[in-house]
């Protein structure tokens, strides 16, 4: 995967980004302004997609996700249309792999051989990328963080925006758009072992790093829909109210321990 694609640690710098996650649930999108001191996200624009839009991450219906993406950036006054987005789920391996050490423009030529040992698709279908991850080392060996999508992945996220009247800048991964929001706002979290956990509506993501390093990414099948649902089944609440109590609102000891044991 190319740099201008896929950005492993961090997404280049213009004045302003705009970052778009197309959810199961929902569309966000985080407009950033770069102009200052460190980045600030100027403003954050969350909608609601319809039932069964996106299940377990593949879209049913892109030529409607692309239609409710284009009227959503019109509605809401958003004239950038390079957007920044990001790639995850059961097609996408992260991992971290020993290659003997040598310089990363050497390493990019080997690197789909080494590749082979580790990534259960047909690389003929892979995109690949990597990062040196200890670059100062003096060992034989170096340290390698192995990123391998299936082609069809990615290219379906680029023509479903580009079918919303979009233009991907970068697509990323969506554990390391989540470690890069980390160490920025929490640099010290990237000293020792730090773990990132990201509850959508379907889907949860756990991101364990050493040193600010990943050595374990997953993407659960669980999210608020379920617990949603569980709430309304066996708590007899409307969906209004389920979703209430998810937001944190109006939740009593027994709702708390409800949740927790849902969780488990």
């Amino acid at each position: 995967m190319s740099k201008s694609i896929m950005a492993l640690f961090g997404i280049g710098r213009k004045k302003k980004t705009v970052g778009l996650d197309v959810g199961s649930g929902f569309i966000k999108v985080a407009i950033v302004d770069h102009s200052g001191d460190a980045p600030e996200v100027e403003r954050l624009v969350v909608h609601r997609l319809g039932a069964d839009a996106i299940v377990e991450g593949e879209v049913m219906d892109p030529g409607l996700v692309a239609e409710t993406i284009d009227a959503l950036f019109v509605e809401e006054g958003i004239h950038e249309r390079d957007v920044v987005a990001s790639v995850g789920g059961r097609d996408l391996i992260i991992k971290p792999i020993q290659m003997d050490r040598m310089k990363k423009a050497d390493a990019r030529e080997v690197i789909r051989w080494e590749a082979e040992q580790h990534v259960p698709f047909d690389m003929d279908d892979v995109q690949l990328d990597f990062e040196i991850t200890d670059p100062e080392g003096e060992g034989l060996q170096m340290s390698v963080l192995l990123v391998a999508a299936k082609r069809e992945l990615v290219e379906n996220k680029v023509a479903l925006l580009e079918e919303a009247n979009l233009a991907p800048s970068i697509i990323d991964v969506d554990a390391f758009a989540l470690h890069n929001s980390l160490e920025l706002n929490y640099p010290e979290a990237m000293k020792g072992i730090s773990g990132l956990v990201s509850i959508g509506h379907e889907t949860t993501n756990v991101n364990i790093l050493e040193d600010g390093v990943p050595v374990l990414t997953r993407d659960l099948s669980f999210g608020t829909r379920r617990l949603s649902l569980d709430l309304q089944r066996e708590r007899g609440m409307l969906a209004e109210e389920a979703e209430a109590v998810l937001r944190g609102e109006n939740v009593d000891e027994r709702l708390r321990n409800f949740l927790y044991e849902r969780a488990q």
